[in-house]
C-alpha cells in the first residue's frame, strides 16, 4: 500500500538536499576578490617599473652633470692657468664655461624635480602595497570561511542524503516510481496538500470522491495536474 505520508516526507527530504546544495553553489569563494587582488598586484608592479625608469633616469641626469662639472673644470684651468693669451681663444672658453653652467643648472633642476617625483611615487607605492597586503588578508579570512562553510554543508548534504536513502529504503517500489516520476516531470513538488477542496499545486477544485479518499489517506491524484495529494 502506497503511503502518502512517507512520501510527503520523502519530497521534503528531496527538497532539504537540494536548497542544501544551492547553498554550496551560491557560496562565495572569493574568485571576484581574488581577480581585484591579482589586477592590484599588475598595477603595483607597473608603478615600481615607472618608479624604476624614473631612478635610471635620474641617474643618466647625475652623470651628465658630473661630466659637465668636469668639463668646467678642464677650461676654468685652462682659462686661468696664464698659459694661453690668445683673447679669442679665452673668450671662447669663457663662454663654453657659460653654457656649462647653464646646461647643469637645468639638469639639477630637472633632478631635483625627479628626486621629489621619485619620493612621491614610493609614498604612493608603499600605501598601494598596504592596500594590497589588506586585500590578501581579507581574502584569507574569506577562503577559509568558504571552506568551513562548504564543508559544514557538504557535511549536512551527506546527512540528509543518508536519510533520504534509509527512507526509501522503508518504502515499497511502486510507492518510489510513482513519486519519482512525478517529482521528476512536476519542478520537484510530487506531492501537495489540499486547499479547501482545490489542489495546492494547480489550485483546480477537485471531485468530492477524490477529496473523500484524501481524507481517508487513500492514494490519490490530482485529476488536473496529476500530482499526489495529501490532507494537510
Amino acid at each position: 500500500m502506497i503511503s502518502v505520508r512517507q512520501l510527503y516526507k520523502l519530497q521534503k527530504l528531496n527538497d532539504e538536499f537540494r536548497d542544501n546544495d544551492e547553498k554550496i553553489l551560491k557560496l562565495d569563494n572569493a574568485d571576484e576578490l581574488k581577480k581585484i587582488i591579482e589586477e592590484s598586484e599588475k598595477t603595483f608592479s607597473r608603478k615600481k617599473e615607472e618608479i624604476q625608469k624614473l631612478k635610471f633616469k635620474t641617474k643618466d641626469m647625475e652623470l651628465n652633470s658630473q661630466s659637465q662639472s668636469d668639463q668646467r673644470k678642464a677650461l676654468e684651468k685652462k682659462l686661468y692657468d696664464g698659459k694661453n693669451n690668445n683673447p679669442k681663444e679665452l673668450c671662447g672658453w669663457q663662454k663654453e664655461i657659460e653654457q656649462i653652467n647653464s646646461n647643469i643648472i637645468k639638469l639639477d633642476d630637472h633632478i631635483l624635480e625627479n628626486m621629489q617625483d621619485i619620493e612621491e611615487k614610493e609614498e604612493n607605492a608603499k600605501k598601494y602595497d598596504q592596500k594590497i597586503n589588506e586585500l590578501r588578508n581579507d581574502y584569507k579570512n574569506k577562503v577559509e570561511e568558504y571552506n568551513a562553510l562548504r564543508e559544514k554543508l557538504i557535511n549536512n548534504s551527506n546527512e540528509i542524503k543518508k536519510m533520504i536513502e534509509d527512507h526509501r529504503a522503508q518504502m515499497d517500489t511502486e510507492s518510489i516510481e510513482i513519486f519519482d516520476r512525478i517529482y521528476d516531470q512536476k519542478d520537484h513538488l510530487a506531492v501537495v496538500k489540499l486547499e479547501e477542496k482545490s489542489c495546492g499545486a494547480c489550485y483546480r477544485s477537485l471531485p468530492e470522491d477524490i477529496i473523500k479518499k484524501v481524507f481517508h489517506r487513500e492514494f490519490q491524484l490530482c485529476n488536473n495536474c496529476g500530482r499526489i495529494l495529501i490532507q494537510d
